[in-house]
């Protein structure tokens, strides 16, 4: 789970629709244990499922990502605010 601080819509190069949205997640015990303080913060990409999921109200919010498993690389399938 992670806390949305804030994402951003736009069109890319090729006329695109995207969203990124942007997290902020705490550190695993490793990253900690290896000097990081804090939380990190992330851009992540929206799948076109969920390009217009997000709205101003959910900023603040927490977010859970629903990741699926291909080919030994994980995708995002869906977000959902809770």
């Amino acid at each position: 789970m992670c806390k949305l601080v804030g994402y951003k819509k736009f069109k890319s190069k090729s006329g695109r629709e995207c969203c990124v949205a942007s997290v902020v997640t705490p550190y695993n015990q490793r990253s900690l244990d290896n000097g990081c303080v804090g939380s990190k913060v992330e851009d992540i990409f929206l799948p076109d499922s969920c390009m217009n999921l997000l709205q101003p109200s959910d900023i603040d919010c927490d977010l859970d990502l629903i990741y699926e498993c291909s080919n030994g690389r994980a995708y995002l399938i869906d977000v959902q605010v809770i």
